[in-house]
């Protein structure tokens, strides 16, 4: 493992140790973060009232999903284009603007439709909505450093931002202000973690119009010209989304109420570990970028490469104890009555190795720009997951959708590499024996899996007779 971190170090960066300070910055971030975000749900579901309680949890799922859709891939474009050229201001200002035209049409969708399904009332909505647009994920200053390699900026920033948020709302919980001042404190905190970041040294070329300067009119006619090229990118998020929350969504569709639990407690925790896919690619996106752009096609074919087996790598293994100690971890964080979410969790450990690599590959077909490629390898994915969703399978549904997930990923991630060899000279060496460390880790799940119900259904039997004779 070293000597992939050593070489990806080389390639992806300017200066020493890089990528390996990207990477651990990157998913340190991720983890303080949640690890922050979860004291702070369990201090408010102790200090608040049962209905603002439920309020605020609606507030943080309306905030995810506005959040997302808020920017509607701009994002990426942005990464790309500050990676090639610097701290342009000129990339600055049409990210931020392009954001705006998209979260404008967001917000005229929430307000529409929010006040007529949500538990809040209308001006909590419109504090989420705005909470959204000023999330880290959504913010142009942080995409900069992202673009330039700088991920530990943007680690430092969004740990200060989270861990002093959840500080203050918690604080304000416990003090008993209404939901709409606690939603408000949220928003404040983020205007000021905008303030403090774009105010910061490296930012300073945002002030500074230099060669770069422009009118309002040149920045609304670049707008029109990337909102094209940003679209299919916000469309794939879309449905990539879906994706990962399609076994929740099928199973809820057929009123299967326990085998939405099993499903949603065992998928909660798998995805949890992908945040670790999420920073190297985002650690490698950048040179990924300059390497196509230059038209230099091996590098990107090898950095392509390294990034696999830096995933492979982490993820194997992982997945390896998954499928041996899932049932034992889940018996224990939940209880017996979880039991056969440990199963589950079984069968859905090869698709996390298989959904890391497809993330890796998705920003490939990002990074040259084949984005509605992209939206039509996901749109495959949906098709996949739910033909094999509905076949009459001998297995309890919500393992059926695990297995549905990891084939649907599998063939996203067949339909982005064959896209990439058609219309590019990208190639990754070895892509195959990647695709066959997922079928044997396939295989070895349904034979564990199996195992499973056999010794529990031994159990229940014993137990059974225990008692009825």
């Amino acid at each position: 493992m070293s000597r992939i971190l050593l070489e990806l170090t080389v390639d992806t960066a300017h200066k020493p140790r890089s990528f390996r300070r990207n990477v651990i910055s990157s998913a340190g971030s991720t983890t303080l973060g949640s690890l922050a975000q979860l004291v702070l749900v369990m201090v408010l579901s102790r200090v608040m009232s049962g209905l603002d309680y439920a309020g605020f949890l609606t507030a943080v799922a309306l905030v995810a999903v506005a959040d997302m859709a808020s920017d509607f891939g701009t994002r990426i474009w942005a990464m790309r284009e500050f990676a090639l050229k610097g701290a342009s201001r000129n990339t600055f200002f049409v990210s931020l603007l392009t954001k705006l035209f998209y979260s404008a049409a967001v917000a005229a969708v929430v307000m529409t439709i929010g006040p007529h399904i949500l538990i809040i009332p209308w001006q909590d909505i419109l504090i989420c909505v705005f909470i959204a647009f000023t999330q880290p994920a959504t913010d142009p200053s942080l995409w900069y450093f992202r673009g330039r390699e700088r991920l530990d900026l943007e680690a430092l920033a969004v740990v200060l931002y989270r861990v002093g948020c959840a500080v203050i709302l918690a604080l304000l919980a416990y003090l008993g202000v209404t939901l709409t001042l606690l939603l408000a404190a949220w928003l404040a905190v983020n205007v000021l973690r905008i303030t403090a970041v774009i105010s910061s040294a490296p930012l300073r070329f945002v002030f500074k119009p230099g060669s770069e300067a422009g009118n309002s009119g040149i920045y609304f006619s670049l707008v029109r010209r990337v909102l094209p090229i940003t679209f299919p990118i916000g469309v794939a998020f879309i449905l990539v989304t879906l994706y990962q929350r399609l076994g929740v969504l099928s199973l809820n569709a057929m009123h299967l109420t326990h085998q939405v639990a099993l499903y949603g407690t065992a998928f909660s925790l798998v995805g949890a570990a992908g945040f670790i896919a999420v920073s190297i690619t985002n650690a490698t996106f950048p040179a990924l970028t300059r390497a196509i752009e230059s038209g230099d096609f091996p590098a990107a074919s090898d950095l392509l490469l390294k990034k696999f087996s830096l995933i492979t790598l982490f993820f194997v293994p992982m997945a390896c104890l998954g499928l041996v100690f899932s049932p034992l971890a889940i018996a224990f964080l939940y209880g017996s009555g979880y039991r056969d979410a440990g199963l589950v969790m079984v069968l859905l450990m090869p698709g996390l190795y298989i959904s890391s690599l497809n993330f890796g590959a998705k920003y490939a077909l990002n990074a040259i720009s084949l984005n509605w490629y992209d939206v039509t390898a996901t749109l495959i994915s949906i098709v996949v997951f739910t033909a094999v969703f509905i076949l009459p399978l001998h297995m309890q549904k919500a393992g059926q959708a695990a297995v549905g997930w990891g084939i649907g990923e599998s063939t996203g991630l067949l339909c982005r590499y064959g896209f990439l060899r058609l219309n590019s000279r990208m190639t990754v060496r070895r892509f195959w024996a990647f695709m066959a460390l997922f079928a044997g880790l396939f295989i070895l799940s349904f034979l564990l899996q199996g195992m499973g119900v056999s010794l529990r259904n031994a159990v229940l039997a014993r137990a059974h007779f225990v008692l009825h004779r």
